[in-house]
């Protein structure tokens, strides 16, 4: 009697493992579908990226290159590989740029798309 007292016991923490597991499918199975309309249709996240969102990827981006990847970052940010890729370049460029020169470089057309993008 006890012996199937256990099975039982086994059987539904099993039954519980296994419901947890698939009420995740729909999460992971939206995720897939955000990722793969991006792969359709590149600009699927909307046309426009702050140039604050961008500035804030590249930072993270080289303070932990390691956690911060091209990939967790076109997820985070929901833009396709190769635009975090070219992102990445440009503010490379913008950086070595502004080094060079001494100052800042003018950022005021950047400041007012990110004020009134339409």
């Amino acid at each position: 009697m006890q012996d199937i007292e256990e099975k039982i016991k086994e059987l539904e923490a099993e039954n519980r493992k296994s419901k947890a597991f698939v009420d995740g499918w729909g999460e992971r199975m939206r995720e897939m579908c955000v990722l793969l309309k991006q792969v359709q249709e590149p600009g699927a996240r909307g046309s426009y990226l702050k140039d604050s969102e961008k500035a804030e990827m590249y930072r993270l981006h080289k303070e932990n290159p390691e956690v911060y990847t091209v990939d967790r970052l076109a997820k985070d940010y929901r833009i396709i590989r190769q635009r975090v890729h070219a992102i990445l370049w440009l503010k490379e460029l913008e950086e070595e740029e502004e080094k060079k020169l001494g100052h800042p470089l003018d950022d005021s057309v950047e400041l007012l798309l990110d004020t009134f993008p339409e």
